[in-house]
């Protein structure tokens, strides 16, 4: 119960130290809103010039994701079916 008590007392004599610091804090907030919508409309900005090199990297991935579709079909078919033959070892 005392230590409740000393709680309690601790709570209200930093009252005004707190109701301060969160003043402090809120005005701060405040006048960074200019600096914030600035930030906000640079990289909108920039996010809008990169839309055609974006687009036009997304196509090139494509392109390079088409063009080495079947690279690795070679040795697929011989490597299922090895994997399958030892599968076939270990079976009861």
């Amino acid at each position: 119960m005392e230590g409740r008590f000393r709680n309690d007392v601790n709570s209200v004599e930093d009252f005004p130290e707190d109701a301060a610091r969160w003043t402090g804090n809120k005005v701060q907030e405040v006048e960074d809103i200019p600096e914030d919508v600035d930030r906000k409309w640079d990289n909108f900005k920039d996010d809008v010039e990169d839309v055609p090199q974006d687009i036009a990297g997304g196509f090139g991935n494509a392109v390079g994701d088409v063009e080495r579709f079947d690279d690795n079909i070679d040795n697929a078919y011989d490597d299922g079916r090895d994997s399958r033959r030892y599968d076939d070892d270990n079976r009861w």
